[in-house]
């Protein structure tokens, strides 16, 4: 199978998944939205008034589903790539990691966060073994960064 007709028989079986339908008619950016309400449902992690930080935030799906359930908190998301407007939510372009984007995240919130989500991988290579190392470093990065930032019974999802 050419590299060409691989792609296009991924993307004809992403469009019959169950969870890409469901995301479309709930009008999410993506699936993976699922996957934090799952967690949010399991552990009730979101709640009205709290502050909430997604790193990795692009397409915006999680966003979405936190600034429906947080409602009059702060959610400020961020990512590399443009994320396209979410009522209730300030966005950041840029690299989480580096330490004017961090100093800007503090002077945000000018407080300890409740609750800092990411979903954040980093660009494929190809080659599985280090795309997942490359993703596990970026993982504990936002870990560190968020053991810095969180109340004292904050939740970090991952």
């Amino acid at each position: 199978m050419t590299k060409k007709n691989s792609k296009h028989h991924w993307r004809s079986r992403q469009n019959q998944e169950s969870y890409f339908k469901k995301s479309k008619t709930l009008g999410f950016r993506s699936r993976s939205t699922f996957k934090l309400i799952e967690i949010d449902t399991k552990y009730r992690i979101l709640h009205p008034f709290i502050s909430v930080l997604d790193l990795g935030a692009s397409p915006g799906s999680w966003s979405q589903y936190i600034s429906k359930t947080v409602k009059s908190g702060r959610l400020v998301s961020i990512d590399l790539k443009d994320i396209e407007e979410i009522e209730n939510i300030i966005r950041i372009k840029g690299d989480f990691t580096d330490i004017k984007t961090q100093k800007k995240i503090k002077e945000l919130f000018n407080k300890k966060i409740d609750v800092v989500v990411s979903d954040m991988a980093v660009n494929t290579t190809g080659i599985k073994d280090i795309d997942a190392i490359y993703t596990g470093e970026l993982a504990m990065e936002a870990m560190t960064f968020s053991k810095e930032m969180l109340v004292k019974d904050g939740h970090f999802v991952s």
